[in-house]
């Protein structure tokens, strides 16, 4: 007699036979991906034994991985008057040292999220290029992709800390500023702009064989592949940042992304998206 696999051993074997069907190079993405998450999981979560600050939800008075990422208090501000302000950008950045530490934390964050996004764009380099120069091919695909999202990420650290320059009084960037860019970005979730953006994500671009061309043909499609997923993606990833990456919030969108990129199905994630986002927004409320 058959006897049917129980979910519990289903599920990791049909994980198995997924991950022994990829590429060694996907496969060293998804490493470096998970890596990342590891990273950056810990980095919040020594922040938040050091702080005492909530770091799972949006809540109190801020949140771990933003102290982590080099975002403080405005000086002479109440620290626990921050129940009405936005818990992340608030305070700006804090000198170099914190602009680097934020964009540390950014780009752990848009490695642990958007490289699985991208295995079937790696996949495509790797067949296309010549095996002696496979590794450097996907390599240079890869920072080139990464390059253009820690440009985002640089925008997001000047605003940071233009807003620190101002010296606003504690509360002045209120919690509703942060809930209405929630329901933005959840929206976007649901535009003709948003679905053709992940058709966009698709498409593939000429790679060359031979010399330079090579590379900069990798580079080329890596920093194209970037520019249409900040469209796709970058919503989602601001609103983050802004909300200070709770980490229930920030695994669900991730899933979420790497789905709607990645699942042959993905468009119909979008729905999902959006009701992450508004339950995000209300939670953003209620805290």
């Amino acid at each position: 007699m058959t006897t049917t696999d129980s979910p519990t051993r289903a599920i990791p074997r049909a994980g198995a036979a997924w991950l022994a069907g990829r590429r060694p190079e996907e496969r060293a993405l998804l490493a470096v991906a998970m890596v990342a998450w590891v990273a950056w999981v810990t980095i919040a979560l020594v922040s938040a034994g050091a702080s005492g600050r909530e770091v799972w939800f949006i809540g109190g008075h801020g949140h771990a991985v933003s102290d982590a990422a080099g975002l403080a208090t405005p000086p002479g501000a109440d620290a626990d008057a921050g129940a009405g302000a936005a818990p992340a950008l608030v305070g700006g950045l804090v000198g170099a040292a914190g602009l680097l530490s934020f964009l540390t934390m950014w780009t752990l964050m848009v490695a642990a999220m958007m490289l699985p996004t991208v295995l079937p764009a790696v996949r495509y380099v790797a067949q296309v290029s010549r095996p002696s120069r496979r590794t450097v091919m996907v390599a240079t695909f890869t920072i080139a992709y990464l390059a253009t999202w820690t440009a985002l990420g640089s925008v997001i650290a000047a605003l940071g800390w233009a807003i620190g320059e101002l010296d606003l009084p504690a509360g002045a960037v209120p919690r509703t500023a942060l809930v209405v860019a929630i329901i933005a970005a959840a929206v976007w979730e649901l535009t003709a702009s948003k679905r053709r953006a992940l058709a966009r994500c698709c498409r593939t671009s000429p790679i060359r064989l031979r010399g330079t061309a090579a590379y900069a043909s990798a580079a080329t499609f890596g920093l194209r592949n970037a520019a249409v997923c900040l469209v796709a993606c970058g919503p989602a990833m601001a609103v983050l940042t802004l909300a200070g990456h709770p980490l229930v919030a920030t695994v669900l969108v991730g899933a979420l992304l790497i789905g709607e990129k990645v699942w042959r199905r993905g468009d119909r994630l979008r729905v999902w998206a959006c009701a992450a986002g508004l339950l995000l927004a209300a939670a953003a409320v209620v805290a």
